[in-house]
């Protein structure tokens, strides 16, 4: 879940969307947190998939440096 005070806007053709803060937001505010409507996916599952799906997954998600 994204912090209310965020939203999603186009930056360039070059770098796509980004996520800027519609309010000041204090140094060390947590901005996101995983809950229930996120998902993970590990590398085994994204490699099963068409590679334009595993091209969408990997330009489009985050990875959490657990995987």
């Amino acid at each position: 879940m994204m912090h209310p005070h965020t939203r999603l806007g186009f930056v360039s053709e070059k770098i796509g969307n980004g996520v800027f803060a519609t309010q000041f937001i204090p140094k060390g505010t947590i901005i996101w947190v995983l809950d229930e409507l996120e998902r993970k996916l590990n590398e085994f599952y994204i490699n099963s998939l068409d590679p334009l799906h595993q091209e969408k997954i990997r330009k489009y998600s985050w990875r959490d440096g657990e995987s």
